[in-house]
């Protein structure tokens, strides 16, 4: 994919709500400064001649003193102040030219003068600026996907420096953000396969993936699956069973025990007369004794499971 069509793409997926504002603000401030322009104008009697330069002019300069005295969104700076300004020339002198000289519907200093340059100037400005500014933010996305790839290549291909200054802060940036990313994709695709199902709602799957992330982080430090039977899918069933029925999880940490009696439980029935014993309120859904029943028993390590202990078990 070029440039071209990579910007393309990009415009097809920004978010389009901030270019719109942008653009309405821009076209807005160019219809108002032209019919000020205008009536500056009109109050001093110009002719149509005069008039069609005087406007543009004048727009500009009023336009440059409100950017510089605002200083909008710190894009304010001197090469931004005179790309706006050439714009604005641009955007208010044709209609002013065209209303003026070319098609003269209007008599200069009239109001249908001032509302036809100024609907005009804001239209031609709102559709020009809605394109740049899509342009820009497209850009933007494009090269941000651009450094990615860069620090992408650069993490596959890096050897050590010799000293820290020979990789800049911004490959460094680049560097992290791109590591991160890359270990969040990584570590979400490996949580998925330790867990017996995800929710239908996108939310709780990520929060469930999230929490079997932070739980595999700790598991790991403690070494917790070595040399032990607790197993990633000990930790994933766990963090499942706790994250859909956080009461019940609840009081397995404080009575690991009790998970030998549910796991033993010969009927649903049976797993609904212990929870109402030791969480009542929780039902045995389907859902529920499926997940007690799996291949992956947990009354075995729950006790050492919920303290991250990588102590043996004790032999009975």
């Amino acid at each position: 994919m070029n440039s071209i069509d990579a910007v393309v793409t990009a415009l097809k997926t920004i978010d389009r709500e901030p270019v719109w504002r942008a653009a309405f603000e821009r076209a807005f401030t160019t219809a108002l400064v032209s019919g000020i322009a205008l009536a500056i104008s009109s109050a001093l009697g110009l002719d149509a001649t005069w008039s069609a330069w005087f406007t543009p002019v004048v727009a500009v300069l009023i336009n440059v003193l409100y950017r510089l005295t605002i200083r909008v969104a710190a894009e304010s700076t001197s090469s931004y102040t005179i790309g706006w300004a050439f714009r604005t020339l641009l955007y208010v002198g044709a209609p002013s030219v065209a209303f003026n000289l070319v098609w003269k519907l209007t008599g200069p200093g009239t109001v249908g003068q001032a509302l036809s340059v100024g609907i005009a100037a804001g239209g031609l400005a709102f559709l020009s600026e809605f394109i740049l500014v899509g342009l820009r933010e497209a850009g933007n996305v494009h090269a941000r996907e651009m450094l990615s790839q860069t620090a992408a290549d650069a993490v596959l291909t890096e050897t050590e420096p010799a000293t820290d200054t020979e990789v800049s802060s911004v490959d460094f940036d680049a560097r992290l953000d791109y590591r991160y990313r890359r270990a969040r994709e990584e570590v979400e695709v490996e949580m998925r396969q330790y867990l017996l199902s995800l929710p239908t709602n996108p939310r709780t799957a990520k929060r469930m993936v999230n929490h079997l992330s932070l739980a595999m982080a700790i598991a790991e430090q403690r070494g917790l699956f070595q040399n032990t039977d607790i197993t990633r899918q000990h930790l994933g069933k766990w963090v499942q069973f706790s994250e859909q029925w956080p009461a019940l999880g609840a009081v397995l940490t404080a009575h690991p025990e009790c998970m030998v009696h549910l796991e033993n439980a010969p009927t649903q029935d049976e797993v609904q007369v212990i929870l109402d014993k030791w969480a009542p309120g929780t039902i045995a859904s389907d859902d529920m004794v499926r997940q007690i029943r799996s291949d992956v028993r947990l009354s075995e390590v729950l006790d050492r499971l919920v303290r991250y202990d990588a102590g043996q078990a004790t032999s009975g």
